[in-house]
């Protein structure tokens, strides 16, 4: 049997979903962000985030049965969590598809078993686990037909992952794009959804399945601040829809106040319109979290080791609470609507709200269960307002 392998650099031709990679010792790292804009990271955790392969894949034309893929894994974890099986356990597995749109379907599926483990310590400092390489091998469930066909093989979304090299039976070739629209969404980590059971199973992924869109992530995990330079490599990445999921990491991190909130979402869509002038956007306020609706950030564990939000003695007039977040941004893109057309607004609690509470699995985060219902609930949203629904679907029936 014949073995073609694919190294190092020449894997970025068959990478998609992401918007710049990290060269390294013959190996390639998806970032999800430019590498110019890593001097403007303002913490490690982003830099981190980035480097997490949310909707990453390799898009691969061929006719093999067995597609192997090495690769490193790595998480960043507390000393108390340096645990090398736990941790693989709970990483999302590999997957390959075939087919497209509402007809793809799972071929393949690698579980992890080897990770590294970057481990901090109480000071802050780090040491490295090593767990070696993994080598996942995909044997794919389905026959190819003579002239082969497209397989996406879909990287681990919660956890860093370095590509060595892929490996087949057969001739591997860079697939050509999709053709279906791009549908880019901004968020934080209730959006790069971390719990979800696999790559695809995310509100945002399941949502785009159904909706025969192509998802391009821009969710970092506590980092959904309004960053410029998010904005600018958004402005700068080709889209036909974009959503703005925005609210709970300003008040997790007591980032912005009652003053600032405005004008700093007035200037990140300024600067995305900049790029996308025309493009329909989706501003969606936070989802349903009861520890923030009345009560400021930041969000902090109790004596008790629940996450809680913060009263701050005497209260500031200027602290936002989630309740308070929905209304200035509900103000700021009403206001602009009136001259952008192509401007919507979305209340987050419409996707999951106070009778859904229970899924939120430790007061912040929805379950898999949770991330269901969201992508149900999008896509009857979308559904149900003929602007949202020309918004995509105007763009599924053009490309």
């Amino acid at each position: 049997m014949t073995t073609v392998r694919i190294e190092g650099a020449a894997l970025e031709r068959f990478l998609v979903g992401m918007v710049d990679v990290e060269h390294a010792e013959g190996a390639i790292t998806p970032l999800r962000l430019p590498r110019r804009a890593h001097a403007q990271f303002p913490n490690v955790s982003l830099a981190r985030m980035v480097r997490c392969p949310v909707g990453v894949r390799l898009r691969v034309s061929t006719a093999a049965s067995r597609i192997r893929v090495d690769a490193r894994i790595a998480h960043h974890v507390p000393d108390a969590e340096a645990d090398v099986e736990v941790v693989a356990r709970r990483t999302s597995p590999w997957l390959a598809t075939t087919g497209s749109g509402r007809a793809r379907r799972v071929v393949a599926r690698g579980d992890i078993a080897q990770v590294d483990l970057w481990v901090e310590a109480d000071d802050g400092s780090l040491s490295l686990v090593r767990g070696g390489r993994q080598a996942v091998d995909l044997v794919l469930d389905d026959e190819a037909p003579s002239g082969g066909r497209v397989v996406e093989i879909w990287l681990p979304h919660n956890a860093q992952v370095e590509l060595r090299g892929i490996e087949a039976d057969a001739p591997l070739h860079p697939a050509p794009a999709s053709g279906a629209p791009r549908w880019i969404h901004y968020g934080s980590s209730i959006s790069q959804c971390n719990e979800a059971v696999d790559p695809l199973s995310g509100w945002p992924a399941l949502a785009a399945h159904a909706l025969g869109v192509d998802l391009h992530s821009f969710a970092f995990a506590g980092n959904a601040m309004l960053d410029p330079f998010v904005a600018r490599a958004i402005s700068d990445a080709a889209a036909e829809v974009i959503t703005l999921k925005v609210g709970i990491n300003i008040v997790n991190a007591s980032a912005l106040t009652a003053r600032t909130l405005g004008p700093a979402l007035h200037g990140f869509l300024d600067r995305i319109r900049e790029g996308h002038p025309d493009t329909p956007i989706v501003v969606i306020s936070a989802i349903i979290c009861p520890m923030h609706e009345h009560t400021p950030g930041p969000t902090v564990w109790s004596p008790e080791g629940t996450l809680t939000g913060t009263v701050s003695v005497p209260p500031r007039e200027d602290e936002l609470t989630l309740e308070e977040t929905r209304r200035i941004i509900g103000e700021a893109v009403r206001a602009r609507a009136v001259v952008d057309g192509e401007l919507h607004l979305l209340d987050g609690r419409e996707l999951l709200g106070i009778e859904d509470a229970t899924r939120l699995y430790d007061g912040l985060h929805p379950d898999q269960g949770g991330f269901d219902i969201m992508a149900r609930r999008f896509v009857e949203a979308v559904g149900a307002r003929p602007a949202l629904a020309g918004a995509f679907a105007s763009r599924r029936q053009s490309a």
